[in-house]
């Protein structure tokens, strides 16, 4: 653990402020994640709509992604991450203040989401180059992990409060506490003395910078396998995700606050994933462990479909969530160790992009088969589906392994 001590984001001002911003920001999103399906399946009953409703949070990425990477690496960082957050701040009470008048249609829940979605990406591009310039590329895994361990005590406490305060107020009411987070956020980089590094002057057409981080990604033969292969889990996961609260809600039969608990535990795992991933990381690569952590992806969403209470979907929600963020830890931590300083955002974002595109479609994809299959028999399916991309992704990556070793 002495080595997270040192790391450079603990050390500074500038980088305990991130941090924080960081965690508050998690906050928000904890909160929508147990609130936004909640408002939907309370109007509608529709366990389809309410997985949409998580896909339209994270789809502003595709259309938003390239134009955030370019902006977050051409303008100061600090000043993106600011007005993203402020922007957040001000969509997400939208749907806190419709509901004093009446119940918010769910045509504006929908673009609240999307609009909360949208301004994030932003948020994230700059926050890509945060971590490059606050700790440096060659530590970038460690810092992620620890930027991860930020996001998760705010996965933890976002949907406990979420989950208690819905039972007090109403899932809309609780969006406040949304709102509330995002501007906090804004405060705490308002604090901010650095810039999160320089700002890369433009060379080049706007059009030709905005595609230069999607360009990298493609040309690099690692980094193109590693991207190959986080889209076919997307696609066969994301749904484990999307319809966690459904799931938790309709067949597993949790409260508000047993549901808003689990998940919270389950971010807990986030936490815990920033030590693991450093002692793991001694005995293996990082593609080796990237396939490795896909294959141990496939039995906690099993074991999440077979939970029969809140104990069991407490367990399965830990072990879902710890997977998770080691595998996104050791991916982005291979793309941004090979991204040129100059691209950190670009580069971030674009494979972030490239990553929520085919979360957007596993998302949809499930959210339809919901109309034809129990959630329990979907969620099974899926875990079959994530055993079946590890089959498919060891000998790809081995073999673009050897090339990079080659090469």
């Amino acid at each position: 653990m002495a080595r997270f001590r040192d790391n450079a984001m603990l050390q500074t001002r500038d980088g305990r402020l991130f941090l924080a911003a960081q965690s508050l920001d998690a906050t928000a999103t904890g909160v929508a994640q147990v609130a936004l399906p909640w408002l939907v399946l309370d109007a509608t009953g529709s366990e389809a709509q309410a997985g949409l409703v998580f896909m339209l949070g994270v789809a502003p990425y595709v259309v938003f992604g390239l134009p955030a990477g370019l902006v977050a690496d051409r303008l100061p960082r600090r000043a993106v991450i600011w007005v993203a957050h402020a922007l957040q701040a001000l969509f997400a009470v939208v749907v806190p203040l419709w509901a004093i008048a009446g119940p918010p249609p769910i045509l504006v829940v929908a673009a609240t989401a999307f609009l909360v979605g949208g301004a994030r990406a932003f948020s994230d591009a700059g926050a890509f180059g945060a971590v490059s310039s606050l700790i440096g590329r060659e530590n970038f895994s460690s810092g992620q992990a620890l930027l991860g361990a930020a996001w998760s005590i705010g996965f933890v406490a976002g949907p406990a409060v979420g989950g208690a305060l819905i039972g007090l107020v109403g899932a809309a009411a609780t969006l406040g506490a949304q709102s509330v987070a995002f501007a906090c956020a804004a405060g705490l980089i308002l604090l901010v003395r650095g810039s999160f590094g320089e700002a890369v002057p433009a060379t080049g057409s706007a059009l030709e910078g905005i595609w230069e981080g999607v360009r990298f990604l493609l040309a690099d033969p690692l980094l193109r396998t590693l991207n190959g292969v986080g889209t076919l889990w997307n696609l066969a996961a994301a749904g484990s995700w999307a319809l966690s609260v459904p799931l938790l809600r309709e067949e597993i039969g949790l409260s508000s606050h047993e549901a808003g608990a689990a998940l919270a535990a389950g971010a807990i795992a986030g936490i815990a994933a920033a030590p693991v991933l450093h002692r793991i990381e001694r005995r293996w690569s990082g593609p080796q462990l990237y396939v490795m952590t896909i294959f141990c992806s496939a039995p906690p969403i099993a074991l999440l479909a077979l939970a029969t209470g809140f104990w069991g979907a407490l367990v399965a929600m830990i072990t879902v969530n710890l997977v998770d963020w080691i595998v996104m830890s050791v991916f982005i931590g291979e793309r941004q160790r090979r991204a040129p300083e100059e691209l950190q955002a670009r580069v971030g974002i674009s494979g972030r992009m490239l990553m929520t595109a085919s979360m957007t479609v596993g998302t949809a994809l499930a959210s339809a088969l919901t109309t034809v299959m129990s959630l329990r028999s979907l969620f099974l399916a899926m875990a079959l589906a994530t055993f079946l991309v590890g089959v498919i992704a060891v000998p790809l990556v081995r073999r673009a392994a050897r090339r990079f070793a080659v090469a």
